[in-house]
């Protein structure tokens, strides 16, 4: 059970879901509110994700594999979008953009994807675009509390380079290894270390 200071602090962090399917969105939501966060906000896609983050700070953000991202609308339509105006998208386009965009609301807030299980290669691509942590579906509540756990835990530099900017890859003490020269070191430059919190 949290002690009163730790629900508090729990309290004042803003989650952000990303979910195109509104029952795996509720499962999460059920999820956060029993380990004692209570402010949680769910979309249905990359664009609604993005709108949100731009009204209120965002503490951590929460992605499916699968979003969907809107048709930008004519100029002349004044119709609320339908189904055919919104197009699939990865969440890890997403994220990258949300990293790597000059127009991003929060290119470091940390970022937790949720991957099929059965899909390694969607695990590297999501690591690749700069998430902090990946989950696998079917989701678990003590897998997810655990990688919340590794996130505040997280020590990893930000990092930016010519291809890549989010955390570091590595999860050693030092990211960019003691006493070796290596060629991806004159092409990074470390941004600074992101903690964790609400304030």
């Amino acid at each position: 059970m949290p002690s009163a200071n730790a629900t508090n602090k729990l309290e004042k962090i803003q989650v952000l879901v990303l979910d195109g399917s509104a029952h795996a969105a509720d499962l999460l939501r059920d999820v956060f509110l029993k380990l004692g966060f209570m402010n949680i906000q769910v979309v249905s896609d990359g664009y609604e994700g993005a709108q949100a983050m731009k009204k209120k700070p965002v503490h951590l953000v929460i992605t499916d594999w699968e979003l969907r991202v809107r048709k930008k609308p004519k100029i002349s339509d004044t119709s609320p979008p339908s189904d055919k105006d919104i197009l699939p998208l990865s969440g890890t386009e997403f994220v990258r953009r949300l990293r790597q965009s000059p127009h991003s609301p929060n290119p470091f807030v940390p970022v937790v994807m949720v991957v099929n299980h059965d899909a390694e290669e969607n695990a590297a691509l999501a690591r690749d675009a700069g998430v902090n942590e990946i989950i696998t579906k079917p989701l678990q509540a003590d897998e997810l509390c655990a990688r919340l756990m590794q996130l505040i835990d997280d020590r990893r530099h930000f990092i930016t380079a010519e291809n890549y900017k989010g955390p570091c890859r590595r999860r050693a003490a030092n990211p960019l290894g003691e006493g070796v020269v290596e060629r991806r070191q004159r092409q990074v430059r470390l941004v600074r270390r992101k903690e964790f919190r609400s304030s």
